[in-house]
Formats: structure tokens, sequence, C-alpha cells
């Protein structure tokens, strides 16, 4: 019998492949594109900091947050962590997917030229 690994079923839309069958099927595909498939480790993937490369941060569901104070997508930090297991080159987006980062405020200049001349009536008419 293989390892748990090779035991355990993964469902796809109601229809169970075991993980070997998946590997399998994948290897197959990728071998008639001519393109090679590799295996890596993906032990602690999911709770390594992809930029540190340390076994630093909390996951919580779909969110890893890093000892750093920034939030990650969970799988899309996990995914780098795998890709960078296979040691070959690769390219990523936006890490902080899906958060905001407020470099400085963008303010209209007109609208603040109104809010003084607002605020210059409302301390004139008190």
């Amino acid at each position: 019998m293989g390892s748990w690994l090779e035991r355990k079923p993964t469902c796809f839309s109601g229809w169970v492949v075991h993980l070997f069958e998946l590997r399998r099927i994948l290897t197959y595909k990728a071998e008639n594109q001519g393109k090679t498939v590799l295996l890596v480790c993906p032990y602690n993937t999911s709770k390594t900091d992809s930029i540190t490369g340390k076994v630093e941060g909390e996951r919580k569901g779909r969110r890893f947050y890093a000892k750093s104070g920034l939030i990650y997508d969970s799988d899309i930090n996990a995914a780098i962590n795998i890709a960078k297991l296979s040691k070959l080159p690769i390219s990523q987006g936006n890490l902080l997917d899906g958060q905001a980062v407020v470099n400085r405020l963008n303010v209209c200049k007109s609208c603040l030229v109104l809010s003084k001349s607002v605020l210059q009536a409302s301390t004139a008419l008190a």
C-alpha cells in the first residue's frame, strides 16, 4: 500500500481522484506537451512566509498573517513557496492581492481649496 499522500482521495466536481492518479494524469498530459512535472514536498508551505522563507506567522482560513504585519492570501503564499521549492525561475503577481496599501493620501486640489473656503466661512459665522 502506498503512502498517505497516494491513498488520500481528492474531490473534483463530485468525482473522487486519488492523488497518485492525479499525478499520473498531469504527468501524461505534460509529456504530451513537452513539459516536465516536478514533485516537491508541500510540508509547511502554508505556514512559511514566502518573503522571508521562515516558518513565521499564522494561517487563519484564507489569510496568512506574516510576522511583519502584512496579510497575504494563504493559497498564493503557499503556491509561491511550492514554486520556490522547484528551484526554477518563477514570476509572481501581487502577493498582497485583495489588500489595500495607501502610501499617501490622494487629495483633489480643487476640493482642498473648496474645503478651506467652507472652513473660513464657517469660522466667520461663528
